[in-house]
Formats: structure tokens, sequence, C-alpha cells
């Protein structure tokens, strides 16, 4: 017997969230397509008349390069190699680097992107669709992600690292392990527990590869594929949409008139995100800080870092990798 509960009567959601999953029409106009399976097939097409061979070569090189000191399943290597084919697409959650995963939430994003594409194979077996968890590795909100709960108490790992977090040293948690160690117990999942929480942040030096040979651990036999974003080759593609930040506010413009359009279907449904004049990040060895368009050029706040406008375009054209967006332009 399986029941179904409308979102709506839960009390979990709000009115916001149930109206777009309702799909009522004044919504509708904030949206491309409402992700029903029935609609993938126009996405399909649209994506393959936008990405281009060198897009999918370059995404498959630098995957490659991610994943050259980790020993993956044969699901997870065919899913990097059919990267580079044209009927391959890919279903993507992303999420922070949460504390051996830290929330529920985490497991639930990724179970989903691996659902869809069984449900879109088995609707479109001509594609191949590929399910991808995109690591938030440049965020730097450490007290979000440091902590997991077990049982009746929370493990958490205290750190004086500043920056993004997808850098942060793995050295100090063996204290954390333990901890957990302590705590887990005994009996055959216990032990296993211990040995993928060894494995993962003991053996590994920083929190993204740490993050990474979890998510491969718990996801290999589905085949899932884990990618970070904090690299030069695939910030280099970045630029424009960079560019177009820092010099005419492309993502403040198009988010306010989103919101002036929420508040005038409903004006008691929340703002989502206020989005900044500039969306950039800068990152350093010490910390990553906020981009400001000053009447001089930019400045990176809290630093004496300053920029004229021909400046920071040249630092973005030689060091992409050190531009880091804001949540509005993750996207």
């Amino acid at each position: 017997m399986t029941q179904y509960i409308p979102f709506e009567d839960t009390g979990y959601f709000s009115k916001f969230i149930t109206d777009y999953l309702a799909q009522k029409e004044p919504l509708k106009c904030l949206y491309h397509r409402f992700p029903l399976t029935t609609n993938f097939l126009e996405q399909i097409k649209e994506k393959q008349a936008h990405f281009s061979k060198e897009h999918r070569t370059l995404l498959f090189q630098v995957l490659k390069e991610q994943y050259q000191n980790l020993s993956i399943s044969e699901k997870t290597h065919s899913h990097i190699e059919a990267l580079q084919q044209e009927h391959t697409f890919t279903i993507t959650t992303g999420h922070q680097l949460s504390l051996f995963t830290g929330p529920l939430y985490f497991i639930y994003k990724i179970v989903s992107t691996i659902v869809s594409c069984q449900q879109l194979k088995q609707l479109y077996p001509n594609y191949t669709f590929v399910p991808i968890y995109w690591m938030a590795t440049e965020d730097h909100d450490f007290e979000e992600i440091n902590h997991f709960h077990l049982s009746n108490r929370t493990i958490c790992w205290n750190s004086d690292q500043t920056g993004a977090t997808g850098n942060f040293s793995t050295n100090t948690l063996e204290a954390v392990f333990q901890t957990f160690d302590r705590a887990i117990g005994l009996g055959k999942n216990a032990d296993e527990l211990r040995a993928l929480f060894r494995n993962s942040y003991l053996k590994n030096n920083n929190l993204a590869e740490a993050t990474r040979y979890l998510v491969n651990a718990l996801f290999e036999d589905y085949g899932v594929v884990v990618i970070d974003g904090n690299d030069k080759a695939l910030k280099k593609e970045f630029i424009p949409y960079i560019s177009n930040d820092l010099l005419h506010s492309v993502a403040h413009r198009e988010v306010t008139k989103s919101i002036e359009a929420l508040q005038k279907v409903n004006s008691t449904y929340p703002v989502q995100v206020n989005p900044r004049e500039v969306n950039m990040f800068y990152l350093t060895p010490n910390g990553r800080h906020r981009i400001i368009r000053t009447s001089e050029g930019f400045e990176v706040h809290d630093t004496n870092i300053r920029f004229s406008k021909e400046a920071i375009l040249e630092e973005l054209n030689t060091y992409p990798e050190r531009f880091s967006p804001n949540v509005i332009l993750r996207p």
C-alpha cells in the first residue's frame, strides 16, 4: 500500500513552493520548462545545439585529471567517457562539502539525480544520462558544514582555516575521527563506517578530495560523477559571464526583474535571494572576499586589493581561478 500526500498538506512547504509544484499559471513566466519527464526531449534538443564538441572534450579532460588519483568503478568510468558523445546529457545536483555528508538532504539530492537518470533512460533509450554531483568547493560558510549528527549528539570539526572550504586541510580531522570512533559502537556496520570516514578524511589532503572520495565510495555502483568547478580550465570558460557581471551587473538586473514579477503575482511570496551589484568573490590564500564596484574601479572587501576596470579584466583573463561566483551565478 502506498499513500501519497500533497505537498501542500504536509505543512512543510511555503505557498510559493507549492504554487510552483502545482504549475500555477502566474509563475510560468519565471521558468523555461517544468521538469516533467515528457518535457525533456525538447530540453535535450536545445542543449544538444548549445554545447559543442570542444565543450565536451574540455569537460572530459578536466574530469580525467580530477579523478586521476581515485580508483573508480567501471560504471563511473563509462559515464565519464560517455560525456564526449553528443547523445549524452547530465542531470546535476550540487551541495556544500558537508562533513560525513551532514544532513540527509545531501544524500536525497544525489539519489534524486540517479533516479531521474534511470527514468529518463527508460523514456529516451537512445540517449545516455549521467548523474552529476557538483561540489560547492568555493563556499566559505564553514559553520554550515563542519558537523554531523550521530544519535543524540553533534560531532563538530573545529578549525581556524578560512577561505574556500574545498581547500581546507584535513590534517586536523583525526580528533573528530576519535570522537566518532568512540561514539559509533561495535559491529560490522560500525566498522564499515569507521573505514569510510578514515579512508575519506584521513587519507586525503583537503576537503574537496575527501568529499569526492566519500561520494564515490557511496555511489560508485550507480556511476555518479563528482565534479569540482574550482578549476582553472573550467573557470576560463566562465570568463564572459564573470566579465558581464563585473561590468554590466547582468545578474543584478535580471534577478531584480524576477523579484518584481513575483511580488506582482503575490505580494506575500518571500524574496528568495537578494542580488548584489557584483555577484563575484575574489579568492586569496587567506579567504574568499566580495568584489565591490567603486568610483575608481573595484575593491576586494576586507583587503587592500584594488583594481581599475582595465586591471581587473587583465586579472580575470590571466587568473580566472581567482574569481568565484556567489549562489546567484553558480547555475
